[in-house]
Formats: structure tokens, sequence, C-alpha cells
């Protein structure tokens, strides 16, 4: 494996800061309208005020970068490109699971698919300061993920509600999974050498993103009132889970339940207290620490770059720990239910 270049602050929130402002720039200088343009850069600079540096989704493209042995700056574009994505993802997602009232003014719900187009189009841009070489390799890697994604956001709007837990976690993983995927394998290759590294780190991504996406439908099931999931009557992996345990006269009830939580904070109670008799949060913890597992053994299959391990274990650990579920994801949990 080739000698990693030497990098003085692998964890530099400026790392952070430079990939954003490449990801501000490609907003300002090809969003012809000034209003558009002064719209997705205040929803970029409020996405980066909210996060934590050293739990940010940007690491991993950095850092796949340098375990494959390249600088990590050399994926900026990348990590600019994924980040855009990944915002344009989440404003569709605010519009499907009715959260888009943060950004639809006077209640327009087109304005977020707007914004969110925006932030694709400026994403691609971003990929363009690419060597010919490293673009042509690697936008079809974000197009054929944009696809599956797509994909499994599809299923999960058509699929009504007989959802197995096969099915819904099959759907994490297009829509998550394969997203932190290319986070990881895109970063990688910018490193422009071991090629033998990427399946590892890919799968390293797609564990941890399916982890990330559990710890929220987990934190979605947890929260009360009306931004919870259960106040909206969203069908997330907790309820899908309780329905196929539950006996015939617990489903009818829960179904029950389902319907009346929907602006009733008593049956949302007993919605919630119902589904955890039933093991959905020891279930949603269970899992979640499994994937962080697999995660972690994805990089036991890599030789060579140890120390550059270390900087993803450790980002694995803070974003676990910036999003924990009611269990300590480092406490030893059975694998499976």
């Amino acid at each position: 494996m080739a000698v990693t270049e030497s990098w003085e602050q692998p964890r530099s929130d400026e790392l952070l800061a430079q990939a954003y402002r490449l990801l501000a720039t490609s907003l300002q200088e090809n969003a012809p309208d000034k209003g558009f343009a002064c719209e997705l850069t205040r929803l970029l600079c409020e996405t980066e005020a909210s996060e934590s540096p050293s739990a940010s989704p940007l690491w991993l493209p950095l850092l796949a970068c340098q375990a494959a042995g390249g600088n990590p700056s050399h994926a900026l574009p990348v990590a600019a490109a994924w980040r855009g994505l990944h915002i344009a993802s989440k404003l569709l997602d605010d519009v499907e699971d009715g959260d888009a009232a943060r950004v639809a003014k006077g209640g327009l719900i087109a304005l977020p698919v707007n914004l969110s187009t925006g932030f694709y189009a400026a994403s691609m841009l971003c990929l363009s300061s690419l060597s010919a070489d490293l673009s042509a390799d690697i936008m079809p890697l974000f197009h054929r993920t944009i696809l599956r994604m797509a994909g499994g956001q599809h299923r999960e709007l058509t699929r009504g509600e007989g959802d197995s837990i096969h099915e819904c976690v099959q759907t994490i993983g297009e829509k998550a999974g394969s997203f932190f995927a290319l986070a990881a394998d895109a970063g990688a290759r910018c490193a422009g050498r071991d090629t033998s590294i990427l399946g590892p780190l890919r799968d390293f991504g797609f564990n941890a993103g399916v982890m990330l996406q559990m710890t929220d439908d987990l934190a979605g099931f947890q929260q009360r009132g009306p931004i919870g999931d259960l106040a909206n009557g969203r069908r997330k992996l907790p309820v899908i889970y309780a329905l196929s345990v539950a006996s015939a006269r617990e489903r009818a009830r829960l179904e029950e339940l389902l319907s009346e939580a929907v602006g009733d904070l008593g049956a949302e109670s007993d919605l919630r207290d119902t589904l955890d008799v039933l093991g959905s949060g020891v279930y949603m913890v269970t899992e979640i620490a499994r994937y962080r597992r697999r995660a972690l053994a994805s990089l036991e299959r890599l030789l060579g770059v140890e120390q550059h391990l270390d900087e993803l274990r450790n980002w694995l650990y803070c974003i676990s720990r910036f999003h924990p579920p009611e269990v300590a994801l480092g406490q030893d949990l059975p694998e499976g239910r």
C-alpha cells in the first residue's frame, strides 16, 4: 500500500469550512437569480452552523481519501458535492414527511422542492473541478447512487402500510446506506492509488449510513408532540417492527392507536407505551449497535493504514455520541433481535 502523504491537522475544522465555501461558491457563481442564490446560501449557512464539527458527515469523504493514501484536501470537491446532495435529499424528505414548513414560505411546498433542485445542480458543478479522468470516474457513482436512493424513496412513497421489516431495512439501505457508501467510495478515489481499499471503505460508509438513519428513526419515535413521528402518523422502522411481532389482537389495537395518535397526545402516549412493551425501542438500539459493529468490522479488512483507520473510528464514535440512542452504543448488545 502506498505511503500516505503527511497531513499535520487531520481534524482541522478549516478543512470543513473549505468544503462549505466551495459549495457556497458553486451556488453563488452559477445561480443567475440573486434571490435564489441568497436563499440557497442561507440554508447552507444554517446547515453549517447547526452541526458539530467533530460529528460532521463531511469528514467521511475526506477521511476515506486519507485512508486510501491521499491528502484529504484532494477530496474537497467530492465532499462539497456530497454535502450539497445531502441537503437536497433532506429537503425532499422534509416535503415527504410534512416537515417542510421551515423553508416553505407562505405554505408554498414547491419552494423546498425547487431549492433541492438548486443544491443538486450546484453539487454536480462542484465535481467539475476534478480532473477529467477523476470526474469521469466519480460522476457516474453520484448518478447511480441518486437513482438507487430515488428508487428507495419511490418504494417508501408507494408501499402503503404493508411493509415487512426486511423491506423497511432494505429501503434504509438503498437511501441512507448507499448515500454514505458513495461518500467513502468517491472520497477514496480522490487518492488515485490503491483501489483494493474501496470495497471495505464502501462497506464502512454503508453501515454507518444505516446506523445513522436508524438512530434518526429512533429519535423520531421518541420525540413527543407535534413534530414527532407518532403524532404525524409516520410508519418508520419502530412501528413496522411492532406490527411484525404483535398478535392479531395487538395489531388491531396498534392500528387504532396509530390513527388516534395524530393530534391526540393521550393516544400518542398510549401508542408509544404499547410499542415499548412490544420491544420497539430495544430492537432499534440493538440494530443500531449491530450496524455500528459492522462498520468497524469493515475497517478490520484493511492493513497498513492503522493511524488513519483510527481517524475513521473516531469519526464513527463522534457521530454515535452526537446522535445517541437511549442505551450507549458502546455497550455489548446481542446480535439481531
